[in-house]
């Protein structure tokens, strides 16, 4: 069948060409940002916003017969840099409000990808940060190019994941060395971690997604089906569910008390976020340094 761009999106692509989808977060000038989540603070997801239509389009993949595997991508020069701080450091709100909105990040990501009955490859380039690993880690498979860049930076000024599934991906300790220092992740790295299946030149990524979702098509859908549901009922088994509900409620707690959280939200309600950034990374800029330095012996042996 042919290509159809899906009308109705504002902040994706929704492309539909069977056996495949394709989402493309579409927002380049913001580096994909997630936005979406209601300035309420509450589970609402605003109309128009890429969590929202995550959320629209995933729906649509589990419901359409004729759709077998899907794609998630980004436009421009990310995948996603992760949730939209910058309109975050507009919101005010309790523990309670906060925790909501986090719950309403999992219920987007859980519902639409992880308990999706179409799997999902994560195409992923350039950066890949905070919420852009929550959403490729509730992806079944990921794919990266080499200049992929992963991390949780936002517990520099005083935040933790807010839907993450890498603890029984990546194993604890190097999740614990991602979350404790907010330090980039190479795609590398990623892969030698057995957390992304593959790492391919930039210029061949398209290609090799392209080739797995033609063969993730042509395999039957029950086994498909029930290979996903038994694999993540695995997780769950461990205590995912357990821990995503432990995230929220804590983060709920981080985001609303006072301390650097609340003071990097006033630096970007004030100085913008460009500048917010810049005195956030100025703190860690000599360990990120000799990090860097570090990596560059490795790779050069």
């Amino acid at each position: 069948m042919s290509k159809k761009v899906m009308e109705g999106y504002q902040s994706i692509i929704y492309e539909r060409e069977p056996p495949i989808a394709r989402i493309t977060l579409n927002r380049p000038e913001k580096l994909n940002a997630l936005n979406g989540i209601g300035s309420d603070l509450g589970m609402q997801m605003a109309p128009g916003t890429i969590m929202a239509e995550l959320a629209q389009a995933g729906d649509d993949i589990d419901k359409d017969p004729q759709i077998r595997v899907a794609i998630i991508k980004g436009n421009g020069r990310a995948f996603t840099s992760g949730f939209d701080i910058a309109g975050e450091g507009e919101k005010t709100g309790g523990p309670m409000e906060w925790a909501q909105m986090e719950a309403g990040i999992s219920r987007v990501f859980l519902r639409y990808i992880w308990e999706n009955r179409k799997p999902f490859i994560a195409q992923v380039h350039g950066f890949c940060l905070a919420g852009g690993m929550d959403l490729v880690g509730v992806c079944d498979i990921a794919v990266c190019s080499e200049d992929a860049v992963f991390g949780y930076p936002a517990v520099r000024y005083g935040s933790i994941p807010t839907c993450s599934v890498w603890p029984f991906l990546i194993g604890f300790k190097k999740f614990k060395e991602i979350v404790y220092t907010g330090r980039h992740i190479t795609a590398k790295e990623m892969y030698e971690s057995g957390t992304v299946n593959k790492v391919v030149p930039r210029d061949q990524l398209e290609e090799e997604v392209e080739l797995m979702a033609k063969t993730i098509a042509m395999v039957p859908e029950t086994s498909i089906y029930f290979g996903k549901i038994y694999t993540n009922h695995l997780a769950e088994m461990m205590g995912l569910r357990t821990l995503l509900a432990l995230m929220n409620a804590s983060g709920g707690s981080i985001h609303a008390q006072p301390g650097e959280k609340q003071e990097f939200s006033k630096l970007v309600r004030e100085k913008g976020l460009k500048e917010a950034l810049r005195i956030r990374d100025a703190r860690f800029a000599e360990v990120d340094e000799a990090s860097d330095a570090l990596r560059a012996r490795k790779l050069s042996k």
